[in-house]
């Protein structure tokens, strides 16, 4: 376990959280410091954490050393999008008291394969909209967004228990403070999709490992997502039986609209959800 902090200003006013297994994901976290250093905001200091588990622990450890009035998380897969990310967030913070969380969109790499393309066509949230106005929206995530240390420690940080749920979670708590979640105008960063098929399903059926692992554990932090950008507030928890019920009749759907890799990963996802739930059980 390691917490390395890089002050690039004497009074940081953004402190970035990098949490990372390995400390390097396979060289981004290199490229990923590179680009920090060709922001246009530069008022920061650096905390990569490496070693913690899970991601909510190692963001907390990260923020009780962090001297930001601003935390910005970016995952160690990221690439910023633009020069001017960290500003954009920072802007919307600063001019929208009422905004408690914001968010660069998520999009793929401009130089995807056929496959990557196809995954996030499928999926709205693995390429999001780039807005053009300031959106509330249920898509910011850990991938890249930005919220107040003082808010971050009034709403109680991140979860700690479980591996997995942490951004409906925290929009959920920045939302019960009566702080906005909100996508940040043409603000973007990039996030690598799984390059092969098989990649693909090895995606769906761990996250349906895990989901059935917090259906068990933590059923509270079981909430649908929705998949509209321009959205207020998350679905509520819908219970397993309704989910179950609803799950062929959205898996049909999937089909007619040609949406293949979509409706074959979800088969995946059940597999694993099946086989964990049943493995917990026993």
């Amino acid at each position: 376990m390691t917490i390395s902090k890089r002050a690039q200003s004497e009074t940081p006013v953004v402190s970035v959280i990098i949490p990372s297994l390995d400390g390097d994901r396979g060289g981004n976290v290199r490229l990923l410091l590179d680009d920090l250093n060709q922001q246009s905001f530069q008022d920061l200091e650096i905390i990569i954490v490496s070693g913690i588990r899970p991601q909510g622990k190692a963001i907390n450890q990260a923020a009780a050393e962090a001297d930001g009035e601003f935390l910005l998380v970016i995952d160690d897969d990221i690439r910023p999008g633009s020069p001017d990310v960290i500003q954009n967030l920072v802007t919307v913070l600063r001019e929208h008291p009422d905004v408690g969380l914001a968010g660069a969109s998520i999009v793929p790499p401009t130089d995807g394969s056929w496959l990557q393309r196809r995954l996030a066509h499928e999926m709205p949230r693995f390429s999001m909209p780039i807005v053009k106005r300031l959106t509330d929206s249920d898509m910011p995530c850990h991938g890249c967004c930005a919220i107040s240390a003082k808010l971050f420690h009034k709403i109680g940080g991140e979860l700690e228990i479980a591996p997995r749920g942490l951004d409906p979670d925290l929009r959920r708590r920045v939302r019960e403070h009566g702080r906005r979640v909100v996508l940040a105008p043409d603000t973007l960063a990039y996030h690598p999709l799984p390059t092969t098929f098989v990649a693909v399903m090895k995606m769906f059926y761990r996250n349906g490992g895990s989901s059935a692992f917090l259906q068990r554990h933590y059923p509270h932090l079981v909430v649908e997502t929705p998949e509209s950008v321009d959205c207020r507030g998350g679905t509520e928890n819908t219970s397993l039986r309704m989910r179950a019920f609803r799950f062929p009749l959205r898996w049909l759907g999937r089909v007619l609209r040609g949406h293949m890799l979509r409706a074959i990963g979800e088969l995946a996802y059940a597999t694993g959800y099946a086989i964990e739930f049943t493995r917990r059980a026993g």
